[in-house]
C-alpha cells in the first residue's frame, strides 16, 4: 500500500504499540486481554509509566499521565500509542505533553471518547489520528471494529464502506474532524477546539441527558458551527437518559423529544450531508475512522463510502 503524506508509517509485525494512560485510571490486569490481542496479531506492546497509578479517579497526576505519554513518544520502538481508556482527564494533561517530539516523529495515535481533545491537538499540526476502540474495549468490540483497526495500523483499507442511515444524500470532500459530542462541547470557544472551514465533523457520545444533548446543540447553533462544516457524520449516540422514574429521577418530567429529533431539528435550516448510526463511538461495533487526513465522500443507499486521498 502506498504511504500517504503525512501519514504515520504502517505498522508491520514486530512493531511495538504503546498504551497510554491519558484518562481514568486502569489497572495493568485490566489491559491484559488487548495486549494477548495486539500480541497475535503480530505486535509487541509496552505500558506508560503511570499505568496503574491513582490520583483520584484519574491515572496519576496531570504530570504524571503527560510524563506517561511522553515515555512513550522519546521510544523510539513505539509505532503507535493505543490508550487505555477514556473517562476524564486528557483536558488536565495536555499541554503538558511534549508535542514536538510527536511532529518529529508522528506515530498513529488511537483511541476515543475522553481522548477526543489529543485527536484534536493532533490533527492541528496537520496529522491523522485513528478514532477507534481503546485498550479496554479492545477484546469486546464486533469482528469488525476489530478488523478495521488492525487494517488502519497497518494502511491495508485506504477505501472503507459503513453501513449507516443516509438522512442527506450527497458527495463531497474535505477532513474528518471531531469526535465525543461532549468533549467538542466542553473545547468549543478554545484554541484546542478542531478547525472546522468546510471540513466534516464526527460526533458520538453516551449517557447523556436528553435536554443536555439539545443544549449542546443550541451551543453549536448559536457559535455558528453548523455554517463552518461541509458534512455531518453521527456516532453512536447510547443510553440517553431522561428526567422521568425510568431512569431513576423522582419527578416524570420528559424533554418530549428523542435523540434523533433533537439532532435533526438543530440542523433543519443548513443543507450539507448527513449520516447517522455510523459504526462509531460508545458501542460494540465501533469500527476506526480516521481523523485530519484528507478524503473524498460518497452517502447514499445506507452506505457511507470514504475514500482518502
Amino acid at each position: 500500500m502506498e504511504q500517504k503524506q503525512n501519514w504515520p508509517r504502517a505498522l508491520q509485525k514486530g512493531d511495538l504499540i504503546g498504551i497510554a494512560a491519558p484518562a481514568r485510571k486502569v489497572k495493568e490486569k485490566e489491559l491484559e486481554a488487548a495486549r494477548e490481542l495486539l500480541h497475535s496479531w503480530g505486535f509487541d506492546t509496552v505500558l506508560a509509566s503511570n499505568v496503574g497509578k491513582s490520583w483520584g479517579q484519574l491515572a496519576g497526576t496531570d504530570h504524571a499521565r503527560a510524563e506517561g505519554m511522553n515515555g512513550l513518544l522519546r521510544e523510539e520502538r513505539v509505532k503507535a500509542i493505543l490508550t487505555a481508556r477514556g473517562g476524564y482527564g486528557s483536558i488536565r494533561m495536555v499541554s503538558n505533553v511534549n508535542w514536538e517530539l510527536f511532529q518529529k516523529r508522528p506515530v498513529w495515535f488511537c483511541g476515543f471518547s475522553d481522548v477526543t481533545v489529543l485527536h484534536s491537538k493532533i490533527n492541528q499540526m496537520n496529522l491523522p489520528s485513528l478514532h477507534g476502540p481503546v485498550a479496554t474495549t479492545l477484546l469486546t468490540s464486533s469482528r469488525e471494529a476489530q478488523n478495521s483497526f488492525l487494517n488502519a495500523l497497518t494502511n491495508e483499507s485506504i477505501s472503507l464502506e459503513f453501513p449507516a442511515t443516509v438522512v442527506r444524500e450527497g458527495q463531497w470532500e474535505g477532513k474528518i474532524l471531531g469526535g465525543n459530542l461532549s468533549m467538542l462541547y466542553s473545547l468549543n470557544s478554545t484554541p484546542l477546539f478542531p478547525k472546522l472551514s468546510g471540513e466534516t465533523l464526527l460526533i458520538e457520545d453516551l449517557d447523556e441527558m436528553l435536554y443536555h444533548v439539545d443544549r449542546m446543540m443550541m451551543n453549536f447553533e448559536h457559535s455558528g458551527l453548523w455554517k463552518t462544516i461541509g458534512g455531518l457524520l453521527v456516532g453512536g449516540l447510547s443510553e440517553m437518559r431522561d428526567n422521568t422514574p425510568e431512569f431513576g429521577f423522582v419527578t416524570d418530567n420528559p424533554f418530549g423529544r428523542e435523540t434523533d429529533e433533537i439532532l435533526l431539528d438543530a440542523i433543519k435550516n443548513y443543507d450539507f450531508p448527513v449520516v447517522k448510526d455510523l459504526p462509531s463511538g460508545h458501542i460494540k461495533d465501533n469500527r476506526t475512522i480516521v481523523l485530519g487526513a484528507s478524503a473524498q465522500f460518497r452517502a447514499e443507499d445506507g452506505l457511507l463510502k470514504v475514500l482518502y486521498v
